[in-house]
């Protein structure tokens, strides 16, 4: 690669958290201002949007000093067998695939 070429690819690679963080804040902004039937119009319509917010969230939440799912799963662990538990959250399912169904099940929205 041309000297350009490698400058070029490393300010994009800077770059990239910076406009993934950037489109999950928009995404997440639209989400909370926006009616349920709105949002689930626009992303009936284009699937990526979903793609988008859940890179951006995993992108952010990897700059946080804790996760608070970390805590939540270490609480589950420590509860009593039989408990009923729901994860209701817009990440990847982690807490339903790390504690109740494998991520094939149509419940599961985990990849």
């Amino acid at each position: 690669m041309r000297r350009g070429g490698a400058r070029r690819a490393a300010c994009r690679r800077r770059r990239t958290p910076r406009v993934v963080g950037g489109r999950f804040r928009q995404l997440n902004e639209d989400l909370y201002t926006s009616s349920g039937a709105a949002n689930f119009a626009r992303f009936s319509k284009d699937p990526e949007l979903a793609e988008a917010y859940h890179r951006g969230f995993r992108e952010q939440a990897r700059s946080w000093p804790e996760n608070p799912l970390d805590a939540i799963i270490a609480r589950v662990r420590a509860m009593p067998r039989g408990r009923v538990v729901a994860d209701f959250g817009c990440g990847d399912a982690r807490l339903a695939v790390l504690f109740f169904r494998p991520a094939s099940e149509p419940h599961t929205s985990a990849k």
